[in-house]
């Protein structure tokens, strides 16, 4: 039973750091394209 926990966990896990890391790059990419987008003006 432990077993198929891990196997189901793993994959999913590794799926939403990956998804996260890429929401990330993504974040980083938008500021270098549209860095008044960020609404600080000083």
């Amino acid at each position: 039973m432990q077993e198929t926990i891990f196997t189901i966990l793993f994959p999913l896990t590794g799926f939403i750091v990956g998804a996260y890391i890429s929401l990330d790059i993504i974040k980083m990419l938008v500021d270098l394209v549209y860095p008044e987008q960020e609404g600080e003006n000083d």
